[in-house]
């Protein structure tokens, strides 16, 4: 005889057979419920199975078995979806119930459309209506390539509908899972926070997908992710408006010895002013700010402070980095001077540009890799016994 102190059905599922058949049980099988329990006391094994399994659970309370058999029923109850998580997601990952719908907000990466994540791939296939957000980043793939690979109809939303029209969308997230799809990573603008907080004033639980975004793949130049200060955007300037505050950011990165990683502007689905005063919805073409016009327009800066007398924070020889289509099979990085920037040549958008700080020796070498002339890279000055600055 063998004393056994109660095998638990996790031990048992989780055995091969042989070992399940020793306690008289069958693979994914109940486990007997002793004939008797009596509450409080001992449980005696007359003429039962676990007799003619060869065990003496005299030793055993019935607590202990009634607790091992609630947990068996339990865990089968779970896995057959019969019992769900309690938990809504709140930029969460927890299962949410099956009467509750969701809204997702889905990171669909930098390339194509085989960059989403399984997970995201998932929640679009199960999703009832998939919006694509199409005026803060481009794929380098086209709608229909999208609608394709996930299998699903994709609802353009533009500025005006993200803006305007976002009740609609919650609307639809109130009756049904909804899909929010996003270039880059959901966060990577604050109009998609905006959508959250709408989301949630409106009891609407949501979930994030996340993805590589720009932010975290602009390391693929060699500069170190924890070197970069604060993120600029640089914008189109017109014969009326042309805005220096990005300028002031980029000093005050500089004088902490950090990289500036500057997102170049993007023009999609917008009016004239002309055509917003008379309120007509006349589109202009898509633009796509190149690093040429962001270098062009630093260097009318540069002009200008130094005309007027000012210490300047970067010059025509500070050292940057250019980057094309980042995370595409096609993608360009160079490195160079500004005044090279106005004139390289990177191609189709989306561009991006990096002012650069103090630089590490390794990230130095790593430049050389994209460097339009390895030259650029020899009159540093020494910031300190380990870093270089242009």
């Amino acid at each position: 005889m063998r004393t056994l102190s109660s095998p638990t059905p996790r031990d048992i599922v989780h055995t091969p057979t042989s070992e399940a058949q020793k306690y008289g049980y069958q693979k994914n099988t109940e486990p007997p419920l002793l004939p008797s329990v009596v509450k409080g006391r001992r449980a005696s094994c007359s003429a039962t199975a676990w007799r003619r399994a060869g065990l003496q659970v005299g030793s055993v309370t019935a607590a202990s078995l009634l607790l091992g058999s609630v947990y068996w029923r339990l865990a089968r109850a779970t896995s057959d979806r019969r019992i769900r998580s309690p938990f809504r997601g709140s930029g969460s990952h927890a299962p949410h119930p099956a009467d509750t719908s969701m809204l997702y907000l889905v990171g669909l990466g930098l390339g194509d459309a085989t960059d989403i994540t399984v997970k995201g791939l998932e929640v679009i296939k199960q999703c009832s209506r998939v919006y694509l957000e199409s005026y803060t980043s481009i794929l380098t793939v086209g709608k229909e390539a999208l609608e394709e690979f996930y299998g699903k109809e994709l609802l353009l939303a533009d500025r005006e509908t993200v803006e305007q029209e976002s009740d609609d969308i919650l609307k639809a997230a109130g009756d049904s899972d909804v899909a929010f799809l996003v270039v880059g990573d959901p966060f990577g603008a604050t109009t998609h926070s905006d959508l959250v907080l709408r989301a949630v004033k409106a009891g609407i639980p949501y979930r994030v997908i996340h993805n590589a975004s720009i932010m975290n793949a602009v390391g693929c130049c060699g500069l170190q992710l924890y070197n970069f200060g604060e993120t600029i955007s640089i914008v189109f300037w017109t014969d009326t408006w042309k805005p220096e505050s990005f300028y002031d950011k980029i000093k005050k990165n500089r004088q902490n010895g950090m990289h500036t990683l500057c997102l170049l502007d993007i023009k999609v689905k917008e009016q004239s002013y002309e055509n917003l005063m008379r309120g007509k919805k006349i589109y202009e073409p898509p633009r796509y700010m190149s690093v040429n016009q962001a270098a062009e327009q630093l260097l009318e800066i540069v002009k200008n402070r130094r005309d007027r007398g000012e210490e300047l924070a970067i010059t025509e020889k500070t050292i940057c980095v250019g980057l094309a289509r980042v995370g595409a099979a096609d993608q360009k990085i160079a490195a160079g001077t500004l005044q090279q920037m106005g004139t390289v040549e990177l191609s189709g958008p989306l561009h991006s540009l990096i002012i650069t700080g103090c630089m590490h020796p390794l990230e130095i070498d790593m430049l050389k890799l994209f460097a339009i002339e390895e030259s650029c890279l020899d009159n540093l000055t020494m910031s300190d016994s380990s870093t270089y600055f242009s």
